[in-house]
């Protein structure tokens, strides 16, 4: 989920803070998921970690299989997440979310409660349990119905978010326990980054400002899906569209073009598909207008000059003008390393196509290219390769990663 207040900040930052001292992970993030994958993701919380954890879990299916769809009679979905053997099995855990956030919520009321951080932490990990896992599938190449229903629960969670953002009684009880001094050092600090996000969603805007802020937020998230849809979206073409030269290899009234790229040998037909993919498109244009209004909006009315100095706000790059400084940067540093590669690729169309040295390597050739230099330059065989990279050894591999970081 967008960083905003409800992000599972509190472990990270205590790992940073208390370093160089060895923090074991222990989180709530997970005591409570009663799935094989929650159950191994509680086993990463002991002090000593498995290195092959979840490498050793996916071992047990096949590559992708949790994916599929179960078989006739099996009680288990995706993830071995028992309800989500149906597109509905969605519906269920974001609702059984809300239900625990609002006994959350009104904990944070209650004279015996926890430390507030604790219940805000918690909150947080109950939200993006589910809504990172729905933000996965619904960007994903699985059954559109899960899409679907993924794409639902996400904008169910989503609103609750912003619901709570703007909860003026939670956050002056929290504003109230974090002035009183609650809590230890790392208490107080996660607290005063919950309430500068708070702040940051215009907590302190009058009743008709924070209803239009949450209206506001709904039409975001509704054009960016709207936006991402259309721009992975499939063009039936007509033959009769296709260059002369190439349009009597194909006996169908129509091909289908769903991506941008092609390694076919005739360079006509891949700038076509290049062309078409990216083809000029007025709705395309009016929703990307219509989100940029919007996010305008939503920044301004919570006192922000633009969306990205409200998106930057608190974190490493705070500026817009930092985020421009450090791509220029980035993109000067690998000139170089770009040139040399297009010059390698332009040897090659050379001799593929027996043209002349001037011809120019266009967009729509770099992907073939690419391929033919990998496999008879480099000899690089990618069957050889991909068994190494399931998803588990993946996973595998940035659990080392982040252990070592943080």
């Amino acid at each position: 989920m967008q960083r905003i207040i409800f992000n599972p900040i509190r472990l990270r930052f205590q790992r940073q803070i208390l370093s160089p001292f060895i923090i074991p992970c222990a989180t709530s993030h997970t005591k409570q998921c009663n799935s094989s994958i929650g159950r191994a993701f509680d086993a990463a919380t002991v002090s000593t970690l498995d290195k092959n954890l979840f490498s050793n879990h996916f071992r047990k299916i096949s590559p992708l299989s949790w994916f599929k769809t179960p078989a006739e009679g099996a009680n288990v979905g995706l993830f071995q997440i028992n309800e989500l053997s149906t597109p509905n099995g969605f519906h269920i855990l974001a609702e059984r979310v809300v239900q625990k956030c609002e006994k959350l919520l009104d904990e944070c009321f209650t004279p015996s409660r926890r430390k507030i951080v604790e219940i805000l932490d918690e909150i947080s990990d109950e939200i993006c349990r589910v809504a990172d896992l729905a933000e996965f599938i619904r960007n994903v190449d699985v059954e559109i119905a899960y899409k679907q229903a993924a794409e639902r629960a996400y904008g169910v969670l989503h609103h609750l978010v912003e619901k709570m953002n703007t909860n003026t009684k939670l956050y002056e009880q929290a504003k109230q326990i974090y002035d009183s001094g609650e809590g230890d050092e790392t208490d107080r600090r996660v607290l005063k980054l919950y309430l500068i996000d708070f702040e940051r969603s215009g907590i302190r805007l009058n009743d008709d400002n924070r209803l239009n802020y949450l209206q506001l937020n709904d039409d975001v998230l509704h054009l960016e899906n709207q936006f991402r849809y259309n721009a992975h979206r499939e063009y039936k073409i007509p033959i009769k569209q296709l260059p002369e030269k190439v349009r009597m290899r194909f006996y169908d009234k129509t091909i289908t073009i769903n991506s941008a790229h092609s390694n076919d040998d005739d360079e006509n037909l891949r700038e076509f598909i290049f062309r078409s993919y990216f083809r000029f498109e007025p709705d395309q244009e009016q929703v990307l207008d219509a989100l940029l209004r919007k996010r305008y909006q939503l920044a301004k009315l919570c006192g922000y000059p633009s969306y990205s100095h409200r998106a930057l706000d608190n974190t490493l790059l705070n500026k817009p003008e930092y985020v421009s400084n450090y791509l220029e940067q980035i993109m000067n540093a690998i000139r170089p390393l770009a040139d040399r590669d297009i010059k390698l690729m332009q040897m090659l169309k050379n001799r593929l196509e027996q043209k002349s040295n001037t011809q120019f390597v266009n967009p729509w050739d770099v992907a073939r290219l690419e391929a033919i230099f990998k496999s008879e330059i480099l000899k690089i065989n990618t069957r050889e390769y991909t068994p190494y990279f399931s998803l588990g050894t993946c996973m595998d591999g940035l659990n080392i990663i982040f252990h070592c970081l943080f």
